[in-house]
């Protein structure tokens, strides 16, 4: 080989290890739930600095107001503890609305907070958490806003 092709070689290398190290991984797994498509990101495909507290996150892929569809957060028990408090519920819910399965709704990241929030103080290990305003409760209106 001369020494133009190990060159070229030894750049291409170079070009496709850097491509490699700086794309994220996605390893989301797709499957069906109750009959319509989801998404989960199950632990190592979460941000490594929210690793510690979230465990598994569900996306309804179906986006109708009136079905109660939206996203099941799993938290780890440190993540139970932290989501007490509202700078943590709202770190939890703006990576939830951040994630491209979200789908806006009309809800905002104080109102997802607030939910996270007072389903920590609960205790509920799974927090179901509905994409849109319209899909809550009265009272839940009421409480978590808009």
């Amino acid at each position: 080989m001369n020494g133009k092709k190990i060159f070229a070689i030894g750049v291409l290398s170079v070009i496709l290890f850097a491509v490699v190290a700086v794309m994220p991984a996605s390893a989301k797994t797709y499957y069906t739930s109750d009959g319509h498509p989801a998404v989960q990101y199950n632990s190592w495909d979460i941000l490594s600095s929210l690793r510690p507290y979230i465990s598994m996150v569900q996306y309804d892929l179906v986006y109708e107001k009136g079905n109660g569809y939206g996203v099941r957060l799993y938290l780890t028990n440190l993540g139970m503890e932290k989501g007490k408090e509202v700078a943590w519920a709202d770190y939890f819910a703006w990576y939830l609305r951040a994630n491209p399965e979200w789908a806006n709704g009309g809800r905002s990241e104080n109102s997802v907070g607030k939910e996270i929030r007072s389903h920590c103080i609960v205790g509920y290990i799974v927090h179901a958490i509905e994409y849109y305003y319209d899909d809550l409760d009265w009272w839940a209106k009421i409480y978590f806003g808009r």
